[in-house]
């Protein structure tokens, strides 16, 4: 069975292609806006990591749109407070700690 990635021709909305050209096959790739947010917001995470460990080691970042919105105690605070703020449940939390990875709490939360 081949699982291939679905072809379209031409434009496809909200900017994912603006021009195929006459005949042109092009394979669309849509990325999932929660996976993005992560990404952007992680990117953004390990460059202010040095500067936040100066005053916040061991607390919780709450991230959205590559920005650092505010700092909590706990994981749950962190996440409690997203969660109010941004109904479309894109944010993440992320640990500040010396070592950086997506642990649980490093995703955008539904």
């Amino acid at each position: 069975m081949n699982h291939r990635a679905p072809e379209v021709r031409g434009r496809l909305a909200a900017g994912h292609l603006t021009s195929a050209g006459k005949g042109a096959v092009v394979q669309a790739v849509a990325k999932n806006p929660k996976q993005e947010q992560v990404d952007r917001n992680f990117e953004v995470f390990k460059k202010l990591l040095p500067d936040l460990l100066v005053e916040n080691r061991g607390r919780w970042a709450l991230m959205r749109d590559g920005t650092v919105v505010d700092i909590f105690d706990t994981a749950g605070d962190a996440y409690t407070s997203g969660a109010s703020r941004f109904e479309d449940g894109l944010f993440s939390v992320q640990r500040i700690g010396e070592s950086v990875d997506l642990g649980f709490f490093s995703h955008a939360l539904p």
